[in-house]
């Protein structure tokens, strides 16, 4: 064998290989002829990207990967008495499999179609408010993946969805299946279309005359090795789920078979829990659980060598010369075909296929769903909300947050649906309530396992959220710091504290603002040691009721500064000293007593009343009268007509000077009248 020449040229002495006239063609960047199809396999499903293998001769030897990596191909079954049939894809695999054979290199490509570039990117991000069609084709357009074509699919957007460690493809492919959606493929000489369908409108009719049952192949409309199979089913599927805005019954879907050959469809049922109705309105589970069921019941299998075929068709099949004619879906086609001319032997070339269908009015739904990922463990995420904002809630107190793996999403009140949060007591009799604030790093736990269910379960310090007390300074401290806001210090907060340090323990209430007690019946206050009551400005004490203060000890009120007013709207004041004395002292200042209306007594049962001026003097002034009285028989009245001084014995003594004046004087004794001195004066 010659050595190969500089710039990949053939070598020499190799066969000149046109591929015109042959079965099998191959369309690639290569140029014309640089390639020849050998050997073609091509393996399609509904719902299911193709699969290319292609065995090709080349003059050359030195072709690389990256020939052909990436780029596009169509190879091309050109049978007598049929439509060329296409098959378009991106080359996935390149392989140099074989020596020279008749001066021609044996390589092997895989082509796959332009959904698979789904299967190179994973993520984890958020779909909000957004259908199913409007995601895929968002992942559609993210991979270049065209053209595409949608079918019947639901247009009620998801309110939360979520792809988290899954594929594009496989997220895709999983939205299909919820929805019951799928997808075919349509191929021409320079491209493939994406044909994604919802219902079984969605797949068209395979072109020409209905194919007939028959022993051989001699015809070119011939099935051969026809079967159908019949398999038992489950007769119904059942769906319940729970919605928080409906918490008074389960949301529950039932869905019965509608095939007459299952047996005992009352006692086969399918139960599912979590279905999922609340996140994916546009599923019907048990609806589509039923008929991913219903699809397995009744198949076909057949070969043919009618090239048009294709998963996604709707074929035509005549059960023998003067059978009736069936329309089947088919649901996966596997082509085969290999072309030797002019390269080995006889030169002899063959095409055949081999398919699986279900019956054309059986809806199809893929009977081997992807299964949604659950969640594996808890999340950590963020609390967020409108910027300027420290807290964000709905009506049910559910918070948005932002998932610290979601790259795209926003930390505003769109970054999540509203998630709810979980307390240590909830339900219609009351509960606990905390709501984290916007920043604050939450734990968050999933219904289920499912992504689409999200919910708060607890509040994380880090180094940017520290714990209320200085750790482990503070170690036997706990309790509750609840800042004010917006824009509360640190120092602005409510707090109930403990701490449970032997010997100094203690707890420790503060009210930033207000603080407001009710007490429908008693409350019941002990004290052991001492009680120490400061309050800086005013002390209202109100009690619509009787109030009583027993004290064992002392009691000292002092007013350092200002006034103090007792009033009593209606009733009495009584001070009572049962043993004792009573002292009231006004060092600087007045002491005043009024009575407004009514009378005033002053009473010592035993004792003395004593009443001193020290400096000043004493005015007792009555507007009728003054009396004094000292005994049963002595008194002084001084009246408005006059003053009357009673007594057994009435004594005058003047140490100096006693003058008595008046207009008239009298005096008067009834026994003895008897006036004397030193010296006496009658008349002057």
């Amino acid at each position: 064998m010659m050595a190969e020449r500089a710039g990949g040229e053939r070598m020499a002495g190799s066969p000149e290989i046109k591929q015109s006239g042959r079965l099998l063609r191959i369309t690639s960047p290569l140029g014309e002829d640089t390639l020849v199809l050998r050997r073609l396999v091509v393996t399609e499903a509904i719902g299911r990207p193709f699969s290319l293998e292609a065995e090709v001769l080349s003059p050359r030897t030195d072709l690389m990967p990256k020939d052909l990596l990436g780029k596009s191909i169509t190879c091309t079954v050109a049978l007598p008495d049929q439509p060329e049939r296409h098959f378009n894809g991106m080359v996935r695999g390149f392989a140099r499999v074989g020596g020279a054979e008749r001066e021609l290199t044996t390589y092997r490509l895989e082509a796959v179609p332009l959904l698979w570039n789904l299967t190179r990117t994973v993520d984890c991000r958020i779909f909000q408010d957004q259908s199913t069609q409007d995601i895929l084709t968002k992942l559609f357009q993210e991979s270049a993946v065209a053209p595409v074509r949608f079918g019947t699919l639901p247009a009620t957007p998801r309110p939360y969805c979520v792809q988290f460690h899954e594929s594009d493809f496989e997220f895709a492919s999983r939205l299909l299946d919820e929805i019951g959606g799928g997808y075919y493929f349509e191929h021409t000489s320079a491209d493939h279309t994406l044909a994604v369908t919802g219902e079984n409108a969605d797949f068209p009719l395979v072109p020409g005359d209905p194919a007939v049952v028959r022993p051989d192949r001699n015809s070119a409309d011939a099935v051969v090795n026809w079967k159908v199979y019949g398999s038992l089913q489950p007769g119904t599927h059942v769906a319940h789920d729970f919605d928080m805005l409906k918490p008074q019954a389960l949301l529950q879907a039932t869905a019965p078979t509608k095939l007459t050959t299952t047996a005992n469809p009352s006692d086969w049922e399918v139960f599912r829990w979590g279905a999922g109705q609340t996140m994916q309105p546009d599923a019907r589970p048990a609806e589509r659980g039923m008929e991913q069921d219903e699809v397995l019941a009744d198949t076909s299998q057949g070969d043919t060598q009618i090239a048009a075929l294709f998963a996604g068709g709707r074929l035509k099949v005549k059960e023998g010369l003067e059978g009736s004619v069936a329309t089947w879906l088919l649901t996966a086609v596997r082509h085969e075909a290999l072309d030797e001319a002019q390269l080995a032997g006889d030169g002899a070339s063959s095409y055949a296929n081999s398919f699986v269908a279900i019956p054309a009015e059986r809806s199809w739904r893929n009977a081997a769903p992807r299964p949604r990922p659950a969640m594996p463990a808890l999340q950590s995420a963020l609390i967020t909300g409108p910027s300027g904002e420290e807290q964000h809630c709905d009506r049910y107190g559910r918070v948005k947050v932002h998932f610290l793996w979601d790259r795209a999403g926003k930390r505003d009140q769109n970054s999540s649906c509203y998630v709810r949060v979980a307390q240590p007591w909830a339900g219609k009799w009351g509960g606990a309530w905390f709501l984290p604030r916007i920043g604050d790093e939450v734990l968050v736990g999933f219904l289920d396992g499912d992504l689409d269910k999200p919910v708060v379960l607890g509040s994380l310090h880090n180094d940017g959220a520290m714990p209320p007390w200085e750790l482990p300074a503070h170690i036997t401290r706990t309790g509750i710091r609840s800042r004010s806001t917006k824009g509360g210090a640190r120092t602005n907060a409510n707090i109930m504290g403990f701490d449970d340090k032997k010997g100094e323990e203690q707890l420790y209430l503060q009210a930033e603002k207000d603080m407001v007690v009710l007490v429908k019946n008693l409350l019941s206050s002990k004290v052991k040691g001492n009680e120490v009551r400061e309050v800086t400005g005013e002390s209202p004490d109100l009690s619509d009721g009787k109030r009583t203060t027993t004290i064992k000890g002392d009691e000292t009120l002092k007013v350092t500064q200002g006034n103090r007013l007792t009033t009593i709207g209606m009733g009495n004041d009584t001070l009572e000293v049962s043993q004792g004395n009573r002292e009231t002292t006004v060092k600087m200042g007045n002491d005043k007593l009024t009575v407004s209306m009514g009378n005033m007594t002053i009473e010592v049962s035993l004792g003395n009343i004593s009443i001193k001026a020290a400096v000043g003097k004493v005015t007792i002034e009555g507007m009728q009268g003054v009396v004094l009285k000292g005994g049963p028989t002595s008194s002084v009245e001084v009246m408005p007509e006059g003053v009357t001084i009673s007594g057994l014995k009435i004594t005058t003594d003047a140490k100096l000077l006693h003058d008595n004046k008046g207009a008239i004087k009298q005096h008067t004794g009834q026994g003895l009248a008897k006036f004397g001195g030193a010296i006496t004066m009658i008349g002057g």
